[in-house]
């Protein structure tokens, strides 16, 4: 008996749980060493409810009265959770557990059990916590997650993949026929092929795709898929991401239209317009000096510029050059330029140096 004690003892400490016993009648209160551990009572303090509501957390002890009221008038089962309030300020949470047994002289007892739960409470936190701010996260940066069985071919997503697909999440959009549905008719055989591509060679996949609401709105998305494989080396599932990056592609195409307006307008000017790297090659010519050349863009590129100046100007030209684009400083020459007949023209060209906030020279 000794020995089957110990050992309940020791299981009893090793699990964090205690037993108790609660004479219905007399209200005695029996409690396992655990127990008084749990509580961090001295193990020959006499228990009582009055001392068990006391170290109740005040949030939780009105419905811990309601528990003990209703299990001493109806005698029933139990099982709750409830939190205590220690001396040192901390917080524990206990499960407890119990059940009517009736005695030979025809009392009633309960006998249960107390689990200190605060770890996987404190986890179950934590865990939540994390969720929530990897939730957030997927909202702020418009990114939602998603998983897709293999087997099943039925896919889990995050809440943020239903804002950007525009259905409630109570909508059933688990078939892949919905995903690849949605995707815009000119990218859906492209992505459709990669997506099947990765799935057979069990590789990760990148695509960019659009989709089409239902409204008709056009949306830019961003997707990168991960294969999950088992033990085996069979695929299981693919988990990944899907971003929506609309704005983005939206404000590249302004910039591009902004540029294109641009180079429209440069090559519209009469003046010659040209721009250089840092080193001094050749980037852009408008068309008007294309056309004074009668050469194309990459003809221009290509070209060995000092040729295009006068004998008697290149030299200098070759000289002054080099040590003003070095030195990032603006500066103006005055040079002859052969024409696409032969004939040199004057000009007076105007070079300004562009710079980085760290006053590096970029163009």
């Amino acid at each position: 008996l000794r020995r089957s004690e110990a050992y309940l003892s020791e299981a009893q400490k090793l699990s964090h749980t205690g037993s108790f016993g609660w004479e219905g009648c007399s209200g005695g209160i029996y409690w396992s060493p655990e127990t008084f551990r749990i509580f961090e009572y001295e193990p020959t303090t006499k228990v009582t409810v009055e001392l068990v509501l006391q170290r109740t957390h005040p949030e939780d002890r009105s419905s811990m009265e309601q528990v003990i009221e209703r299990v001493s008038r109806a005698k029933t089962e139990f099982d709750f959770e409830h939190r205590l309030l220690m001396p040192d300020g901390s917080v524990k949470y206990l499960r407890i557990v119990g059940r009517p047994s009736g005695e030979e002289s025809g009392g009633l007892e309960f006998v249960g059990a107390v689990t200190d739960v605060t770890a996987a409470k404190q986890a179950e936190k934590q865990l939540r916590r994390s969720e929530e701010s990897l939730l957030e996260a997927q909202r702020l940066s418009h990114t939602g997650s998603w998983r897709r069985d293999i087997a099943s071919r039925a896919v889990i997503v995050s809440p943020e993949i239903h804002r950007i697909f525009g259905t409630s999440p109570d909508e059933n959009i688990s078939k892949t026929d919905f995903w690849f549905n949605r995707i815009h008719p000119e990218d859906r055989k492209r992505t459709q092929e990669l997506f099947e591509g990765s799935k057979i060679d069990k590789t990760d996949y990148e695509a960019d795709y659009r989709i089409v609401l239902p409204d008709g709105a056009i949306k830019h998305l961003h997707s990168v898929g991960h294969p999950v494989l088992n033990e085996s080396g069979d695929l299981v599932e693919f988990v990944g991401t899907l971003m929506d990056v609309t704005v983005a592609k939206q404000a590249e195409e302004k910039i591009r239209q902004s540029e294109r307006e641009l180079r429209q307008l440069l090559d519209l000017s009469p003046q010659i317009i040209a721009e250089f790297g840092p080193d001094g090659r050749p980037l852009y010519n408008n068309q008007a000096a294309l056309d004074y050349h009668g050469m194309t863009l990459e003809e221009w590129r290509s070209a060995d510029l000092n040729r295009l100046f006068h004998p008697q100007d290149a030299e200098r030209v070759k000289i002054e050059a080099p040590s003003k684009f070095l030195s990032g400083s603006p500066y103006e020459i005055e040079v002859r330029l052969r024409r696409r007949d032969g004939q040199y023209r004057w000009f007076l060209f105007r070079y300004k140096p562009i710079l980085d906030e760290q006053g590096r020279l970029t163009q």
